[in-house]
């Protein structure tokens, strides 16, 4: 039996110094410096990390993760009633809806209610489908204030390099029919060569820029285009990066909107797909749904086959538990006190705004090359 209270005030504080002279003299032959290492990404880690890794740079200059809501459990790919209206009564927050040739809403959204409901659409003409959902959306008297979703667009123009040249997206901008919670300005990068995570994240954030640019100096208002914007990140499979790269994401929009003098209400979403996974192999989509929710991504869909029914069952309910067992998404910025990954964050921020920085200078926007769903 125990008849006596411990606590960590018991033991000697040991500083970053002390630690760095012991694995010093453990390693014998071995500097300290030598154990860094640089990742293929292009980013230097240090096996050892301590709270004094970590400057006050992010604490001064922004924030990480979004407050406004758990992060959405989105089924990706269906055309047909029926598994719109399965996936939503088995635990998901909305749907990515297929639009096919002869698509009608009357079909495709029976009994579905869309201001409960998050529902996005994949298509080869997102301008037509978000012309006739708002017709649609009228026509039923449904709260259009409630109604959210993505619009996302798989056509020629969502493969050029800069889709913020998509003629639809001023029309929108520009109409009166407006659907406040319908986010059209999709924002999404790769960088094929060194540094993939700084490019990808450089880009998104020139890109960024010249979009607010652009439509500003074409009439539209800054607000609006603010609220139809959304980030969209394609996962990888290393956990610890993934999770600094949403971060970073979080914390570098809101520094360009404080830039803009926007205040901190106006936030730019940020929607992860993870990578196709067929079989056994969706067991790995757990860690890249994890690393998502940790860095906080507003909305996450798994990519998988829509036919096959199993396949879309596990993946549901894969974030499912993460959420409503695991509590992933109860807890305000959960990775916050983690040395490593908050250090690697703040190397990545920096390295991202430096890069950034420099297209600006240049006025290289490099725009982003656009990955589609298929």
């Amino acid at each position: 039996m125990i008849d006596k209270e411990y606590s960590f005030d018991e033991f000697d504080t040991v500083s970053f110094s002390e630690w760095k002279e012991r694995i010093s003299h453990d390693q014998k032959e071995i500097s300290f410096d030598a154990l860094d290492r640089k990742l293929s990404e292009g980013i230097m880690v240090s096996p050892f990390h301590h709270k004094d890794s970590i400057s006050d740079f992010t604490r001064r200059n922004g924030k990480f993760f979004s407050a406004y809501g758990p992060c959405l459990n989105l089924s990706s790919c269906f055309s047909q009633n029926e598994d719109i209206l399965e996936a939503l009564t088995n635990g998901v927050d909305g749907v990515i809806i297929k639009v096919l040739d002869n698509f009608s809403f009357d079909n495709c959204l029976r009994e579905v209610i869309p201001n409960i409901c998050h529902l996005s659409f994949e298509s080869d003409n997102p301008g037509e489908i978000y012309k006739d959902y708002f017709k649609w959306l009228m026509r039923h008297s449904v709260d259009k204030s409630k109604v959210k979703g993505y619009l996302l667009d798989t056509g020629e123009l969502g493969k050029v390099k800069d889709r913020s040249e998509s003629p639809y997206i001023y029309d929108l901008l520009s109409s009166v029919d407006f659907l406040p919670g319908i986010r059209f300005i999709e924002l999404s990068g790769v960088a094929d060569d060194e540094n993939l995570y700084e490019k990808e994240l450089a880009n998104i954030c020139s890109e960024f820029v010249y979009c607010l640019e652009k439509y500003v100096d074409k009439g539209c208002e800054i607000e609006r285009i603010i609220s139809s914007l959304f980030f969209h990140i394609h996962s990888g499979d290393n956990f610890f990066l993934e999770i600094a790269k949403i971060r970073s994401l979080n914390f570098l929009s809101a520094l360009i909107l404080k830039a803009y003098g926007l205040d901190k209400s106006r936030y730019i979403p940020i929607h992860v797909t993870t990578k196709p996974k067929t079989g056994m192999e969706q067991i790995s989509d757990c860690a890249q749904i994890m690393s998502a929710l940790l860095g906080g991504a507003d909305s996450v869909t798994s990519s998988v086959d829509s036919r096959k029914k199993m396949e879309n069952r596990v993946s549901r309910n894969v974030m499912n538990i993460l959420k409503e067992e695991a509590y992933f998404d109860k807890t305000i910025n959960p990775i916050e006190g983690s040395y490593f990954i908050e250090s690697l964050t703040e190397k990545m921020i920096k390295s991202v705004w430096s890069l950034f920085l420099d297209k600006q200078k240049t006025g290289d926007y490099s725009p982003v090359t656009f990955r589609v769903n298929k």
